[in-house]
């Protein structure tokens, strides 16, 4: 029986973006969690490879019984305080950047994630 998949086999190698990251302009956060089974921040890929990313920050929720691992990215609870905090810090012209680039999420250079967090 051939297995069928949705993506090509290649697919991986071809969305490697390691050897770009450097050249990265925009503010980046990237979450992770702690007790996190598919990217465990123990292998420290995510810590190396957002280090090369100049605006780069990596948030790594503090794994817990209530925590739900992979699923844990997914609820603000963990890491909105923070994120808050960071969106904060990024420049207002690099949020100008970005409202005239998605103007729907923007009004009044307030982002629509920060206001709902």
């Amino acid at each position: 029986m051939q297995c069928q998949s949705r993506w090509p086999t290649d697919g991986p190698a071809l969305a490697y973006p390691s050897p770009g990251l450097q050249r990265i302009q925009a503010y980046v956060m990237a979450i992770n969690s702690a007790d996190e089974e598919r990217n465990p921040p123990q292998l420290g890929v995510m810590e190396s490879e957002m280090a090369r990313i100049p605006h780069a920050r990596l948030l790594l929720v503090a794994g817990s019984a209530p925590a739900a691992g992979h699923c844990s990215t997914a609820q603000a609870k963990w890491w909105k305080e923070d994120f808050r905090t960071w969106l904060q810090g990024v420049p207002k012209q690099a949020r100008q950047v970005c409202s005239r680039q998605h103007p729907a999420l923007h009004a009044d250079d307030q982002s629509p994630i920060s206001s709902r967090i």
